[in-house]
């Protein structure tokens, strides 16, 4: 068996639409759609990146959670971040792909 689309450890993160089944592509953390959001309700002092992508074909959108690492120490600490801990395994993650928390 063989990975034919939806390879997250090829050269480029790749996404199979779920719905119009386009194969599309992240190259670079400016292809995320992010989101900044507030951990702590309480404290508006610390921002962290909340993701996502675009099909290009269609415009679903699919989300993808936040990194579980930048929710350490807040409210949301236990929030439930369905695919980054799957992306955060490959090797160019920090580099390539990981947007950074503001801390202001």
């Amino acid at each position: 068996m063989k990975i034919v689309a939806g390879d997250y450890f090829g050269k480029n993160i790749q996404f199979v639409c779920r719905c119009c089944n386009c194969v599309y592509e992240v190259e670079s953390k400016d292809d995320w759609n992010i989101q900044m959001i507030f951990p702590n309700y309480c404290s508006f002092k610390y921002k962290v990146p909340e993701y996502g992508v675009t099909c290009p074909n269609c415009g679903h959108e699919e989300y993808l959670g936040c990194d579980q690492d930048d929710l350490i120490g807040t409210e949301s600490e236990n929030l439930h971040c369905p695919w980054i801990p799957l992306l955060k395994k490959r090797t160019d993650w920090n580099e390539r792909y990981r947007v950074e928390p503001i801390r202001e």
